[in-house]
């Protein structure tokens, strides 16, 4: 199961450039945590933001070569799977401080998209996601209903994560 987000900065001419992030979108523990704690200047978003759409977010702006490994050698995956050692084999294929890019596999049309408002990067997607991230003004927002609200206050606890913490 997967929780898809996008992820967004504002630019100077006030448009918003976004990527797709298929894994862990939820803001504790998953991308907007990781997003306030490894994100926190713009030459580091602007680097994320350049890898394109994204399968899983690393805690640095680069592109993982072993990603898809796993897809491209099935036999070493199965071998792993029946040793009891696929934990180990998942995690050096998949190590947290690596982004898994799209592009790395091959796919085309991975690249960040740009919305002119808002509204339009509060509704651009391929496919439905459960939460967007902004990154303006030095800080990660995260839409709360219809309201943007800082990351920071989620992970502090100020404000629910869920409508079901409130």
């Amino acid at each position: 199961m997967s929780t898809p987000c996008r992820i967004g900065k504002r630019n100077e001419d006030g448009t918003i450039s976004s990527i797709y992030c298929h894994f862990d979108g939820y803001v504790k523990g998953g991308v907007g945590e990781i997003l306030a704690l490894h994100y926190k200047d713009e030459q580091t978003v602007d680097k994320l933001l350049g890898l394109g759409d994204l399968s899983r977010l690393g805690w640095e702006p680069v592109e993982n070569p072993n990603a898809w490994k796993d897809e491209k050698d099935s036999a070493a995956a199965r071998a792993a799977i029946l040793s009891g050692g696929y934990k180990d084999y998942h995690e050096a294929m998949h190590p947290r401080s690596m982004c898994d890019t799209y592009r790395s596999r091959g796919e085309k049309r991975t690249v960040a998209v740009k919305s002119d408002t808002l509204e339009d990067f509060a509704t651009v997607s391929h496919t439905a996601w459960a939460y967007a991230y902004l990154f303006e003004d030095g800080r990660w927002m995260t839409f709360k209903g219809d309201s943007l609200v800082p990351v920071v206050k989620i992970l502090d606890g100020e404000i629910p994560e869920s409508d079901d913490e409130d």
